[in-house]
């Protein structure tokens, strides 16, 4: 019975939530109605974690003087109603975009069929351009288009871009590997913690992030949510203060350092100190920690 009711609650959830995916704008990302198990991983992962609840107006309106309490008030709201507006956005989005990757999708089984691409997905390394030419029999090699697309895509993995860009004129650098004692970035929720790291880069290293780690990711959407719950302290590559990965952090009091550039450089198990009132990661040691939480227990802020 046990089996039978959680089959019917992950269908119920996917009937809800299936278009969600670890990229929102991204419809190449496949979406978490075709992958049942793991979402079935995820739930089963999500139990609350102890401590680092967050704070609601219960708690912080006492704190403030008679005089300021109304006007904090108003903007308490002001902002849980603005949050909760933000993420209907990219929820929805994000539903307007599944609707794109079934059509792609279907163009890419048929193109298979017909013998001009290898896998399904390889429609997703075509411009609308060249899989128009292709639907239509112009003679154009989409195999080997694919092939040049993944090949540039792996030339660029490891550039590093600069924080604005404007048109064409810029010049990316390689990324080299980071043996700096400091990085820094901007401080977007409060608190220090100090852990080994884990790199989570796609939803298929989620299993990778035991509890306590310091999670290291390049950025996050949605669909990263329920690593926040075993996570002791977040570090982003990319984001601001209204991102994802910053309102999560908030919501489940860890500390979090987004637009950190070569966050994504440190070595698993690398011991970190994450302080996220001055936006500073203090690299303790590059020797990897064992598998597994080693962290300190995490002092949150006010």
């Amino acid at each position: 019975q046990e089996l039978a009711d959680l089959r019917l609650g992950v269908d119920a959830f996917l009937a809800r939530f299936g278009h969600l995916s670890e990229s929102g704008n991204d419809f190449s990302a496949p979406r978490w109605r075709e992958q049942p198990d793991f979402v079935v991983r995820m739930i089963l992962d999500s139990d609350p974690a102890p401590g680092g609840a967050a704070l609601g107006w219960e708690d912080v309106g006492p704190r403030a003087g008679p005089l300021t309490r109304p006007f904090l008030h108003r903007l308490f709201r002001r902002a849980a109603t603005f949050r909760r507006q933000r993420e209907a956005v990219s929820f929805h989005y994000t539903f307007g975009y599944e609707l794109f990757r079934s059509t792609f999708l279907e163009l890419g089984d048929r193109l298979v069929a017909r013998g001009l691409l290898r896998a399904r997905d390889d429609v997703f390394h075509l411009t609308l351009e060249e899989l128009r030419a292709a639907v239509r029999g112009d003679g154009i090699d989409a195999a080997s288009v694919v092939a040049t697309r993944r090949d540039e895509i792996e030339a660029a993995t490891d550039l590093d871009l600069p924080e604005v860009i404007l048109g064409d004129d810029f010049v990316a650098r390689r990324r080299t590997s980071t043996d700096a004692a400091i990085l820094r970035g901007v401080p977007s929720s409060r608190g220090t913690y100090r852990g080994p790291v884990r790199r989570v880069r796609s939803s298929a290293e989620f299993d990778r992030l035991a509890r306590g780690d310091v999670l290291v990711v390049p950025y996050s959407d949605v669909a990263w949510t329920p690593l926040f719950v075993r996570a002791g302290a977040v570090v982003a590559e990319a984001g601001g203060m209204l991102s994802h990965s910053s309102i999560v952090a908030r919501e489940h009091g860890i500390p979090c350092v987004v637009s950190v550039p070569g966050a994504l450089d440190l070595e698993d198990g690398t011991i970190v100190h994450v302080n996220g009132f001055s936006g500073v990661i203090t690299v303790e040691s590059a020797i990897t920690a064992p598998d597994g939480p080693t962290a300190a227990p995490s002092i949150t802020g006010d």
